[in-house]
């Protein structure tokens, strides 16, 4: 969201009072109104009001911002915004209003108003920004103003204004240094919840989506671009790439004994996702579920977490080009899980495949037929891959005492894998 807008843009979006009434206010304060920027400010702040749609919030404060700027809370012109009171959404005029001001008003620390939501209905812009505001995920407000006059640094009047509001504001103190505009008269054309795209968060999506958005809410919720790069967020990740030592080459690979090691590494019955996950190279669904990790490729050799070669190379056959139905149906996730599997291949030293869709034969001729069937993945994963002339020996799962799956389960892989070697 830009914090600047040439006013000459906007104005074909604005009521014909509301220009008659800029083109007036400029004139009476000596400025042009095409030479003028509307300006955009963020607060932080939200009560709700008890039994209503209804929320008090400061919309501006007479704090720095970021950009060294103070306004004025006195200096605020409510009189032509008072007269349609409308709430936006991110300062969207091409969107209808999410509610209007039951009432607005300047007091000694800021611009302070009481927004009422619309009721519009489930699935609805108002509906999700209202259910955002209720369960304390959106708190941010901002103006949009016409800056009518303002001292600056350099300017002769700067010193004085400063020293005042020094005298008058007491948290200025430690800021002091940092100003260097401050408005002493705006006209306010709008306030509007907002959600700066940068920040948005996993959170703001998944409560929107349990409010009933569809993808065209989600749209004017974020933004076309981060509704896109937010979708599923809260459901899969690819794993950052992380080095660790390299297992000796020629190291057999079993992913369902991995998973035992490396859940005993991150903390048995009480172990750490964060832990966990550093063997994995994505998470498709709940990071407190054992499940929701795929493409395991280090194991745990001696207390310390390895990257295991032919466990790299099962989890690229399998999540990114699909050897034996794995592949992860995004093409970001698979390009992301192929970025970092192509990092450890380079540990490796060995050729990274192109990033292209392969025949059965192709991937047969990369990575081998030995195949085997993974129950905590749910789908048949390559377990032990090497040079096609010379497989690599699965050893028999072995049944640990208090494991978490079944003997039965136990035996029937065990009898799978037979049958296949």
């Amino acid at each position: 969201m830009k914090n600047l807008v040439p006013l000459g843009a906007l104005m074909e979006l604005l009521p014909a009072t509301l220009r008659d009434s800029i083109f007036s206010q400029c004139k009476e304060a000596g400025q042009d109104p095409d030479k003028l920027e509307v300006k955009r400010r963020a607060d932080d702040s939200d009560v709700l009001e008890s039994g209503e749609r209804a929320a008090i919030k400061y919309v501006s404060t007479r704090t720095v911002d970021r950009d060294g700027e103070i306004i004025m809370p006195k200096g605020v012109n409510l009189r032509e915004f008072l007269k349609y009171r409308h709430v936006l959404w991110n300062h969207n005029y091409s969107l209808p209003p999410i509610g209007s001001d039951e009432w607005i008003e300047p007091d000694d620390w800021g611009i302070k108003a009481k927004t009422k939501y619309a009721d519009t209905g489930p699935g609805t812009l108002a509906e999700v920004v209202w259910q955002l505001v209720k369960q304390g995920h959106q708190k941010a407000s901002s103006i949009g103003f016409v800056p009518l006059e303002w001292v600056q640094q350099g300017d002769e009047k700067f010193g004085k204004v400063l020293e005042k509001l020094e005298a008058e504001w007491p948290e200025l103190r430690s800021r002091k240094r940092s100003v260097r505009r401050i408005y002493t008269k705006v006209m306010l054309l709008e306030h509007s919840d907002v959600s700066v795209p940068a920040n948005v968060d996993a959170t703001v999506v998944q409560v929107a989506k349990s409010a009933g958005a569809d993808d065209e809410v989600l749209k004017m919720l974020v933004g076309e671009t981060t509704a896109a790069m937010y979708e599923d967020a809260v459901e899969k990740t690819v794993v950052p790439y992380r080095k660790h030592p390299l297992a000796p080459e020629d190291r057999p690979w079993d992913a369902a004994a991995a998973r035992r090691r490396i859940r005993e590494w991150a903390g048995g019955d009480n172990w750490d996702p964060a832990k966990y996950r550093q063997a994995f190279v994505f998470v498709r669904g709940d990071p407190a579920n054992l499940t929701s990790y795929v493409g395991p490729h280090h194991d745990v050799i001696n207390g310390r977490l390895y990257t295991v070669w032919n466990g790299v190379r099962a989890a690229m056959a399998s999540l990114v080009f699909g050897a034996r139905g794995g592949r992860l149906p995004n093409e970001s996730d698979r390009r992301g899980v192929y970025n970092h599997l192509a990092k450890h291949y380079r540990e490796f030293d060995k050729e990274v495949p192109e990033f292209r869709d392969y025949s059965p034969e192709e991937l047969d001729e990369l990575f081998g037929k030995e195949t085997g069937f993974d129950p905590e993945e749910g789908h048949a994963e390559i377990l032990t891959v090497g040079p096609a002339v010379e497989p690599v020996v699965i050893e028999p799962v072995q049944v640990v005492e208090g494991d978490d799956v079944s003997k039965l389960v136990r035996e029937e892989v065990n009898r799978i894998l037979r049958g296949r070697l």
